[in-house]
């Protein structure tokens, strides 16, 4: 995924690729989310699941990931969002196209 727009909105496949458009993500909830303090009290880990649907056809997806936040003063300083990329691919519809990618950069 390229990180212009949510989920599975822009960037193709490879140049010349044979890879099928990405199809618009619509995320529509957080859930199984699970909230981590540790030794530092202005960090707090938070597990969840983005759960959404994909367009035009409405099937559902949902990938897990792991958001590592740091509170200063009651502001939000600090956000760090990292998710599996292979799972969020493949709910997307796009894993082959990964794989191919990664296979054609080896």
């Amino acid at each position: 995924m390229s990180g212009h727009g949510p989920a599975g909105t822009s960037g193709a496949g490879p140049a010349g690729s044979s890879a099928p458009p990405p199809r618009p993500a619509r995320p529509r909830e957080i859930r199984d989310v699970v909230v981590h303090g540790g030794a530092d009290p202005e960090v707090l880990v938070v597990e969840q699941a983005v759960a959404g649907t994909l367009e035009p056809d409405g099937r559902p997806f949902a990938f897990p990931g792991v958001l590592v936040l740091r509170v200063r003063g009651g502001l939000l300083v600090h956000v760090r969002d990292c998710l599996d990329a292979l799972g969020a691919a493949h709910a997307l519809g796009r894993l082959q196209a990964v794989a191919a990618a990664l296979d054609g950069a080896s």
